[in-house]
């Protein structure tokens, strides 16, 4: 399955593409939405993941943000591993009140780092009884996507683990199976989240092709 990760689109482009996805990323930290936009958003759809990554919001406006698209209905909300403690419970909190699923996710934009180090990245993620692990990494060469890969092996969790570059671009696809439920892909080419990440077209071309020669 193909999760469309949604940024730099005003409301009325969402609710036009919205319609059309299985399940799709709102990344609320790149969409300038205000709580009744997010409200209608997220009532509007049974499978939206609520994301609002670090860096160009205050921690206490990520936290309303999120908060609000939890109670209007989000199916998930992704959470950053090393978020501070305080930012976390509160959102962890309203997730179990209100039935919302509960993504912890570790993202590395310059490297792989070890096996062991990986490992104890994902113990880390488990040990907070989240629905669904994301661990994504760089990968500068294919020995990194294929580190990334062996994290499979180690969990029972619902794990979600690709790398971003060309170099780990294949692991985008080996992850499905691998088990991962889903794969994120951007709209269309000008809306790419990530390096290395394909667009939803591509991803079905792909598949498609997959199956025809399968």
């Amino acid at each position: 399955m193909i999760c469309v990760s949604l940024t730099d689109y005003n409301f009325d482009q969402l609710l036009q593409i919205l319609p059309h996805e299985q399940i799709a990323e709102i990344r609320l930290d790149r969409l300038n939405l205000n709580l009744a936009q997010i409200q209608e958003l997220f009532q509007s759809h049974a499978r939206l993941i609520a994301t609002c990554r670090p860096g160009n919001l205050s921690d206490t406006k990520r936290v309303i943000l999120l908060q609000h698209a939890i109670k209007a209905g989000a199916a998930y909300i992704d959470i950053e591993y090393d978020a501070h403690q305080t930012f976390r419970q509160k959102l962890l909190r309203l997730a179990h009140q209100q039935g919302c699923q509960i993504i912890i996710s570790y993202h590395n934009y310059e490297f792989t780092p070890s096996l062991l180090e990986l490992r104890r990245i994902l113990t880390e993620c488990e040990n907070l009884q989240p629905h669904l692990i994301k661990i994504v990494t760089y990968c500068h060469n294919r020995t990194d996507g294929k580190r990334l890969l062996q994290l499979y092996q180690y969990t029972n969790k619902v794990l979600i683990a690709f790398g971003m570059g060309q170099a780990g671009r294949f692991t985008r696809l080996e992850c499905l199976k691998y088990g991962a439920p889903f794969i994120y892909a951007a709209y269309d080419q000008a809306h790419l989240t990530a390096p290395g990440q394909y667009t939803k077209s591509e991803l079905q071309q792909i598949i498609q092709n997959g199956r025809q020669h399968g």
